[in-house]
């Protein structure tokens, strides 16, 4: 069994955790707990792992249980980027669960959000765009049935190439090398073979180093919950969240 540990930070001296939406309080029983675990933020964990973690009634969820029920036997990519990377990630993958990923990679703005509008069929959705200041990752589907216009956006966007923040995510380490590379134009430009076959191998080593949760019984499975890509039929029932910009007009 493997758990997915959520993103979150944690201040020690005040008990106090923050994921970024909203902060928690905890108590001095918990603290060796939420140190250990801290340190696989955002990753697949093991369950072998958990019996060093007493974890037993910890007022904030932080571990996501991975249901093999839920991983995904194909890919299927759309995109203005000519690659045959969908191909090659389901052939990576070893799993008949019969349920399918579909992800969104457009240079044209317009033709994403044509896409994005039309009713999918996979299980699963994602979708990223790039434009020639950042590359954002938006989900397409809500728990109100709302489609995010281009200022409304899932909260895990790829910010300003100019911060000092540190790449926290594979996403931002391909966009930081795009950014150095001059690949910062790429949405104003014709793409060159060079630039689609770098982007397809990119993808195709985001999406498996991010997405495999571990191996059970010799099968790989892609976890549902890497990247913040949900099942669709669990968006309601489901306590994990969707952080949509409520500021936006749009929402």
């Amino acid at each position: 069994m493997y758990y997915y540990v959520r993103p979150f930070n944690v201040d020690m001296e005040n008990k106090i955790i923050n994921d970024g939406e909203e902060c928690y309080e905890f108590s001095e029983q918990h603290k060796n707990y939420l140190s250990m675990v801290s340190k696989y933020n955002g990753s697949i964990i093991n369950s072998n792992l958990l019996r060093h973690f007493q974890f037993k009634n910890c007022p904030y969820e932080i571990l996501i249980p991975q249901d093999e029920k839920y991983s995904i036997s194909e890919i299927i990519i759309k995109s203005d980027i000519d690659n045959n990377i969908g191909k090659l990630l389901t052939e990576s993958i070893k799993s008949d669960t019969g349920n399918s990923l579909t992800i969104l990679l457009y240079q044209d703005i317009n033709e994403y959000l044509d896409n994005l509008n039309q009713e999918q069929n996979s299980d699963y959705l994602m979708g990223a765009f790039l434009t020639n200041e950042q590359l954002n990752i938006s989900h397409l589907v809500s728990q109100k049935d709302h489609t995010p216009c281009l200022k409304c956006h899932f909260y895990n966007v790829i910010g300003d190439y100019t911060s000092n923040v540190k790449a926290k995510n594979e996403w931002q380490q391909f966009f930081s090398f795009m950014m150095k590379n001059d690949f910062g134009s790429l949405s104003s430009r014709e793409l060159m073979q060079n630039d689609k076959q770098y982007i397809s191998s990119i993808l195709y080593s985001i999406i498996m180093t991010r997405f495999i949760s571990g191996y059970n019984n010799n099968q790989k499975s892609i976890s549902p919950f890497m990247s913040y890509i949900f099942h669709i039929k669990e968006l309601i029932t489901h306590k994990s969240k969707m952080y949509w910009n409520d500021s936006c007009g749009c929402s």
